[in-house]
């Protein structure tokens, strides 16, 4: 499964920091996916 995550901040312009927001939650998404246990999700 191929997911594509994208955020509208982009420099110079960072607002908020929601880039690091999806940058921390796609690696978590990468660990979960590697521990699963052959679950499709």
């Amino acid at each position: 499964m191929k997911i594509l995550m994208l955020t509208w901040e982009y420099p110079p312009r960072i607002v908020g920091g929601i880039s690091r927001v999806v940058y921390d939650l796609s690696g978590r998404l990468i660990k979960d996916r590697s521990r699963s246990n052959g679950y499709n999700i």
